[in-house]
């Protein structure tokens, strides 16, 4: 799982494909919480056709069903705490969007 201090490009493979256990998905996405090199490795995967063709293609739905799914996915993530994971990884990466954008913005000569 973690080689190195860093998670094993097969267990990406996995956790990006759904295939981790509960624990083993939270070891990774602990991991990538703090780690930016295995995050890249991970975007650089999930980019990488071999992970996304092992996921099933996607279904066409009625309207109508589309929001059932819609209604009970946001039920179930309100339930779990995988709401609260996206809320720190999005805070996460828009922090370092907003210091990266604060690093571009020229400083003003101090007189």
């Amino acid at each position: 799982m973690i080689v190195d201090n860093h998670v094993s490009t097969n267990s990406l493979k996995l956790f990006l494909a759904g295939k981790l256990s509960a624990s083993q998905r939270q070891q990774v996405m602990t991991h990538l919480a703090y780690c930016d090199q295995c995050m890249q490795r991970s975007e650089r995967l999930f980019n990488d056709f071999e992970v996304v063709s092992s996921w099933a293609p996607p279904i066409e739905l009625p309207p109508a069903t589309q929001l059932r799914v819609r209604r009970r996915l946001f039920a179930q993530l309100n339930r779990s705490d995988l709401s609260g994971q996206i809320l720190r990884f999005s805070t996460a990466g828009l922090i370092h969007v907003m210091l990266n954008v604060l690093r571009l913005i020229p400083r003003r000569p101090t007189s």
